[in-house]
């Protein structure tokens, strides 16, 4: 049988004495209950721990990501940027082989066209780039992250000021070669007939009086009916007879250069008209102050006569 134990509880000055009977087994039940409660509550304190370590390992992790979802939107911003440049280079480098091929294949203008004269007397007529990583990237050391993440904003920041920098350069070029084939394309720059050479330009006795005069053009003989061609791009100023010219056409070409066309059968074009390179506008002829077939050809400055030869380009 358990044991009884009794506790006696006695307040001061005489009063009642009260005592308390208990058994053993009830104190052990006591004692193995409060253990079983701190045992729960150190355990339950210990799972609340680990999840508020977790919690704050997934705050973390959610800031860590927020934050390289940033820099990657960041990034990919100016890798667009960037590409917009590219794109801009493209697209000023096409236009400046354009300019090149145009400019070189001025010949294909009036290909099958007028071919050059030949010279000899005749009786007729008077944008490395290294590669972004240089760091590999392997492994998920805060450190090497971030020193790559560096060498890529780095790199993106390099490509992004050398396409700005090409694309400054290169649309320098662009204005410099649309310049440049603009003075071509009014240049008369190329023969405005087939044939062959009969005078050339400078003093010379005159076919008619025998007085030593200046010839302001080259003449360029061939058959009646000969296509002539515009050398260059112009308006037409002249369209009509022209005295001493015969059937005449003058053309300017713009910056104080205008071409002549003189003692021509046939007249294509009208006053006003303006006209490409290798435009057909006449056909060659015998009208006016004229020994025989051929095209009287100028060039002039300004008013002033020029020597043909030294615009058309030898091919």
């Amino acid at each position: 049988m358990a044991k009884r134990y009794t506790i006696m509880l006695e307040k001061s000055a005489g009063s009642t004495v009260r005592r308390f009977r208990f058994h053993m087994g009830l104190l052990y039940v006591g004692v193995a209950a409060c253990a079983l409660l701190l045992a729960g509550l150190v355990t339950f304190g210990g799972h609340y721990a680990t999840l508020s370590l977790h919690a704050f390992d997934l705050e973390q992790l959610t800031a860590e990501n927020n934050r390289l979802g940033e820099r990657l939107a960041s990034m990919n911003a100016r890798v667009e940027r960037a590409m917009v440049n590219v794109d801009r280079l493209n697209a000023i480098n096409s236009e400046l082989r354009r300019n090149v091929r145009q400019t070189s294949d001025a010949k294909a203008d009036v290909q099958g066209q007028a071919r050059a004269p030949v010279k000899r007397t005749s009786p007729a007529g008077g944008s490395n780039m290294q590669e972004p990583f240089a760091v590999a990237p392997v492994g998920d050391d805060p450190d090497v992250v971030s020193i790559r993440a560096e060498l890529v904003d780095g790199h993106i920041d390099r490509l992004r000021d050398l396409a700005s920098r090409q694309t400054r350069s290169l649309a320098q070029l662009q204005d410099y070669f649309r310049t440049r084939k603009e003075l071509l394309d009014h240049s008369p720059s190329v023969w405005p007939a087939s044939g062959y050479f009969t005078s050339n330009f400078g003093h010379r006795d005159d076919p008619f009086t025998g007085a030593r005069t200046l010839h302001a053009g080259i003449d360029i003989s061939n058959e009646i009916g000969t296509p002539i061609y515009a050398p260059a791009a112009g308006v037409v100023v002249v369209s009509g007879h022209g005295g001493g010219y015969g059937n005449l056409i003058e053309l300017d070409h713009g910056r104080g250069v205008r071409t002549r066309f003189g003692h021509l059968s046939r007249l294509f074009v009208k006053v006003g008209a303006e006209v490409q390179r290798g435009t057909l506008i006449g056909h060659m002829g015998n009208s006016g102050r004229s020994t025989g077939p051929h095209l009287h050809y100028e060039v002039r400055v300004n008013g002033e006569p020029k020597n043909p030869e030294n615009y058309v380009v030898e091919w």
